[in-house]
């Protein structure tokens, strides 16, 4: 992976090599911002030079962007080459940087620092659930539970319906192909949209996904896992919420205020071969979480588990027409009428953003400006 990262054809916007960093590495989740992007995103482009060029200050009932910020957007929706993965990847890995001499959209932290400013700008805010399918290795999900509470150093896009989320099932007669799945991902957003937008028609030459784009570096708690039949395929459903920052960050250190949960490395080491490949179906995926869990619950006191990694994990509920907890969403083959919204759901608009954000400059949670945008 090292000499990868030293060819200065990975670094080249048109090049591919970057899509072999997904067979190379897996990825936890963290508890601290990492440094390159502290050193290279937060510190010269936290509070963006310029960011009234990306912005409309009208008056009007949306907080939106100027040309210059539509294009942002656009381009990591929509750009050739898989723009969004290459950037995620190196947010993912802390490789972000710019490339030195390299072309204008070769900048890649600055990019970074232009689409967490206008991804944190324009509203509405979608205060709900939204879903996105993932392709995780067991090692991965079990981190995620284990951490409890995390920070995901990239950009999320999601989609605010189940029906419209990107989900193929991975299935060995596919292959590795890097459009398959298996795993969904379920997210709350009421308690923290002020790092997310609806991404708008104008920005996307995919309106059909209805998407709803995630910053980089929200926090992420673990609320739990079932296993649901969706497309055909048994498959796991991760429920996580995304924090508030007001609550769960330590703007100081740049890391998540709540309680650490150790794994022993000789453990993990000892499962590393069989746990970090992530190409495999979905029930394979949901077994081999299962035994992780089961091996490590057998070795660990369990005052050293959250109790958010206790999941009702069993094959039961493998009915079709197999609906959440909570009866709102089906993920069955049948879904065909998912409402545009249901009683979960707030839209934040303009006002109400600006009165949220003016609430908090009064705990003096912002005392560093630059938190008050993404």
């Amino acid at each position: 992976m090292t000499e990868l990262f030293k060819d200065e054809e990975f670094w080249k916007v048109h090049s591919t090599h970057f899509h072999q960093l997904k067979l190379k590495c897996i990825f936890f989740p963290i508890r601290r911002k990492l440094d390159n992007f502290l050193k290279n995103v937060w510190e010269p482009h936290g509070w963006l030079r310029e960011f009234q060029t990306y912005v409309n200050r009208d008056s009007g009932p949306e907080k939106t962007l100027s040309a210059r910020g539509e294009e942002v957007m656009r381009r990591y929706t929509t750009e050739d080459n898989w723009l969004c993965t290459r950037i995620n990847l190196l947010l993912a890995l802390d490789k972000i940087k710019d490339v030195e001499g390299g072309s204008p959209k070769e900048k890649y932290a600055h990019y970074v620092g232009e689409l967490k400013a206008c991804v944190g700008w324009q509203t509405p805010k979608w205060r709900g659930l939204v879903w996105r399918g993932a392709l995780h290795s067991p090692l991965e999900l079990f981190m995620m539970a284990m951490k409890g509470k995390f920070f995901i150093p990239s950009f999320v896009s999601t989609s605010i319906s189940p029906k419209n989320m990107i989900y193929k099932p991975w299935s060995e007669s596919k292959g590795t192909s890097k459009n398959r799945q298996n795993c969904i991902l379920e997210i709350d957003t009421s308690a923290w949209p002020d790092f997310s937008t609806l991404v708008k028609n104008s920005q996307t030459g995919y309106k059909q996904e209805r998407e709803n784009l995630l910053s980089c570096y929200n926090i992420f708690e673990w609320v739990g896992y079932q296993l649901v039949l969706c497309r055909g395929a048994p498959t796991p459903l991760i429920r996580l919420r995304v924090c508030s920052y007001a609550d769960s960050l330590d703007p100081v250190t740049h890391s998540v205020n709540s309680p650490h949960y150790s794994v022993d490395r000789d453990w993990i080491e000892r499962r590393k071969s069989e746990m970090l490949v992530r190409y495999m179906e979905p029930l394979t995926l949901h077994n081999r979480f299962m035994d992780l869990r089961k091996s490590f619950l057998a070795s660990c006191p369990r005052e050293n588990v959250p109790a958010a990694f206790m999941p009702d994990c069993s094959q039961n509920n493998l009915a079709a027409g197999v609906l959440d907890p909570n009866g709102v969403h089906p993920y069955s083959d049948e879904l065909t009428n998912q409402p545009e919204q249901n009683e979960k759901v707030v839209l934040l608009h303009r006002a109400e953003m600006e009165a949220l954000v003016a609430s908090r400059l009064k705990t003096g949670f912002y005392e560093d400006a630059r938190l008050s945008r993404s």
